[in-house]
């Protein structure tokens, strides 16, 4: 899921940028929210594995960071009409930014998870021999 979602962000930013704002919107724009879609959809998916895959802490922890990309990312998506009708959007960059920042740091809090049960791992393969 990570992967995807990390070509998908490829895709997304590299072939179709948002045009300024006041310009016609055309359809790299149409396609930039599109996408952007589909990366929060992968985000909640690979978060929601998590959920699955863990228990205790960092269960609780990507429950909750479902929340952190759930609301934020579908008030961001509630600006659409505003956008294209190019009327002020006040608070679109925080909560695009509080979504995208609550999969970062799960994915780094996942790394953190991931190394430490390796290290452990290894500890136990040196203590065994």
């Amino acid at each position: 899921m990570m992967i995807i979602s990390a070509v998908n962000g490829l895709v997304l930013w590299n072939f179709f940028p948002m045009h300024m704002r006041g310009a016609e919107m055309t359809f790299t724009d149409t396609m930039h929210v599109t996408l952007a879609g589909v990366g929060a959809l992968f985000g909640v998916l690979t978060v929601g594995l998590g959920v699955a895959s863990f228990r205790n802490w960092f269960r609780l922890y990507s429950i909750s960071t479902i929340l952190i990309l759930v609301v934020p990312g579908t008030l961001a998506f509630l600006y659409v009409p505003e956008v294209e009708g190019n009327h002020p959007t006040a608070w679109l960059g925080l909560t695009e930014r509080i979504s995208i920042y609550g999969n970062t740091v799960w994915q780094l809090a996942l790394a953190i998870v991931l190394l430490r049960g390796e290290i452990a791992r290894e500890a136990m393969l040196k203590a065994s021999f």
